[in-house]
């Protein structure tokens, strides 16, 4: 009956999460690994009171996020919102106190844990790139499986990038309001992308394998680096790069997932082994905050958290001096990749052009401010649930995670991993514009989850006596949570497409046939056509910023392109009667693809040509 009861629990648990589709079995198969790994469920006769504390506390978090994001899908029924959250939350205290309870507390492992034995190894590195290669290959629509990458983001790094290495200077001669370093990391690959996305693929290729070797180093320092976590690694990282907030791939998120997990193994190493971070830690992780602030400063709050951790530690262990030698050397780091950036704005005369685009846009103009200071934190905190429950692997992995370090029961590491968590978040959704995918900077977190989640997989193998059987199963888990993942992406619909049926390259064909491609992204963000045309847009405004608000100008300034008669074509996504302006509709042609809510969807595209006879 206590088995029964249990299960019952960890089915509620993750019945919380809403799961859809594939994501059933998902919680499914984690169900029956820990119903085979659960002997004798039960909570012991002198559990304690820490446990039940700590179960309460994550159960509140865990009830808060039910009520929300089942209120998302449920709308107005909230009777069927709240007894859905009562009964799930039942079931999660009662599961997380017998894992807490029964779990025993982890003694700090010896200092020389990461070992030769336990390192990845040069076929252990190979295997990780293969496993890179074909995490983005099938998942990414910059790789060369794929007719385009459809996000306008993408595409417009990719314009931006090429321009930069033709001559032009960001902000000055060419705007876009993300963060100057996003750019220049594209430009050695910008010369790749003549209408393709081959250099956007071979970097994210790069940042990929970087992310899955830094997880590989986070278990490293909890789990051997057995055969089960080197299987498991491919449909983890597939399920990853598979939630919404992922898209197409290619986003500044993405990007930041390995330099996030950089300062997180610092902090986790230096907790494993008792100490403060070396000098060299603190410059790395100086320089590593340095990266996210000039790619996208809302992405450098997990280094906050870090600071504030490392801070409480040396104020703990009474390390004065440490605090200030810590501090230089982090300043020093921050300050060798941010004094290289500003030169170039200084040298280039633009840095009044970087102010404008990269801060005073994004902060004022992009961000908003009518929820108060107050009220911010409540208000990011529905907006991450909201957006973690419309990524529900991503949830369920970050709260395996949590539970996780919990029942290890470390109090520095649960001060780390909930301090960064929170200053994480806290800087994420700062804005009152959330993107969806903004909670895919919060993925550095789902490596613990991991964590645990192999720690499972690995006992139940155990199990298992008959090692063709124990081979067959692993294989066949493997197969089907991977084919789950390609299906659930967002990118998958348009893969092994022909591009010359897309109407970027349709018009494009058109554009380059008149001998003179000059060619305007109208009223819409970047189509993707500047890419398609193999062209380098000749003014500042190449497409229509998100949210442009009192920032009028660029609104303004296409349009007097347009009224003017600068360009011979305009590509749009939507009809517009430019007659007036001396415009024919040429050409509409309209394609398919998945939208941001994971639905199919259809645009259309209109390519106008001036009428040189009128």
């Amino acid at each position: 009956m206590k088995k029964i009861l249990f299960l019952l629990s960890v089915i509620l648990f993750f019945a919380g999460f809403s799961p859809r589709g594939w994501e059933i079995f998902l919680c499914l198969f984690l169900t029956l690994v820990i119903g085979v790994l659960t002997i004798k469920p039960g909570l012991p006769e002198k559990h304690g009171s820490r446990p039940m504390l700590l179960s309460a506390v994550i159960s509140i978090f865990y009830a808060v996020y039910v009520f929300i994001t089942f209120g998302d899908i449920a709308g107005d029924n909230i009777i069927l919102t709240a007894v859905f959250t009562v009964l799930t939350t039942a079931g999660a205290f009662w599961f997380i106190l017998n894992i807490l309870s029964m779990l025993p507390k982890v003694k700090t492992m010896p200092k020389n844990l990461e070992t030769a034995d336990n390192n990845i190894g040069k076929a252990g590195m190979l295997y990780l790139l293969i496993v890179a290669i074909i995490n983005v290959s099938f998942l990414c629509q910059a790789s060369p499986l794929y007719p385009l990458n459809y996000w306008d983001d993408v595409n417009s790094y990719v314009t931006v990038s090429r321009a930069l290495a033709l001559g032009k200077i960001l902000y000055k001669d060419i705007f876009d309001h993300k963060g100057p370093l996003l750019h220049f990391i594209n430009i050695p690959f910008s010369a790749f992308n003549h209408q393709s996305y081959l250099g956007v693929y071979i970097l994210e290729v790069i940042f990929c394998f970087c992310w899955l070797v830094l997880a590989l180093k986070i278990m490293s320092l909890y789990v051997r680096l057995e055969r089960t976590c080197f299987i498991a690694v491919l449909p983890l990282a597939m399920l990853t790069y598979s939630v919404n907030a992922f898209h197409y791939g290619g986003s500044t998120e993405e990007y930041a997932l390995p330099i996030l997990l950089l300062g997180l193994y610092i902090g986790l190493k230096t907790i494993r082994e008792d100490r403060l971070p070396k000098l060299s830690e603190a410059f790395i992780a100086g320089l590593a905050s340095a990266f996210l602030f000039w790619m996208k400063f809302t992405l450098t709050g997990f280094y906050i958290g870090f600071i504030l951790f490392v801070i409480y530690r040396c104020i703990r262990s009474r390390a004065g001096l440490a605090i200030l030698k810590l501090s230089g050397m982090f300043i020093a780091g921050f300050a060798a990749l941010t004094l290289p950036v500003l030169s170039y704005f200084w040298i280039t005369g633009s840095m009044s052009y970087l102010y404008e685009a990269y801060f005073y846009f994004n902060i004022f103009v992009y961000s908003g401010d009518s929820v108060s200071f107050l009220g911010r934190i409540p208000y990011s905190l529905i907006l991450m649930f909201i957006q973690l429950g419309r990524n529900r692997i991503l949830a369920i992995s970050i709260a395996v995670g949590l539970i996780t370090v919990f029942a290890r029961r470390n109090k520095d590491e649960i001060i780390f991993m909930m301090l960064s968590f929170l200053t994480t978040f806290l800087c994420l959704y700062s804005g009152e514009k959330p993107m969806f995918y903004y909670c895919f900077g919060l993925a550095c977190f789902a490596v613990s989850g991991w964590t645990g989640i192999v720690t499972l997989i690995r006992n139940a193998m155990k199990r298992i006596k008959v090692r063709p059987r124990k081979i067959l199963i692993a294989c066949l888990a493997s197969i089907a949570f991977c084919t789950a993942a390609f299906a659930a992406s967002d990118s998958t619909l348009i893969i092994f497409r022909d591009r010359e049926k897309y109407p970027q390259y349709i018009f494009a064909r058109q554009i380059l046939d008149s001998g003179d491609p000059t060619v305007l992204n109208f009223k819409c963000l970047d189509s993707g056509i500047y890419n398609a045309t193999d062209t380098v847009p000749d003014f500042r405004f190449f497409y229509q910023v998100n949210y442009p608000g009192s920032y009028t100008k660029a609104v303004k300034e296409p349009l007097d392109l347009v009224i003017r008669r600068r360009v011979r074509f305009v590509v749009t996504n939507d009809f517009y009667d430019l007659s007036n302006c001396g415009y024919r509709l040429k050409d509409a042609r309209s394609c398919y693809y998945t939208d941001i809510n994971g639905n199919v969807a259809q645009d259309v595209y209109y390519l106008y040509e001036l009428d040189l006879f009128a």
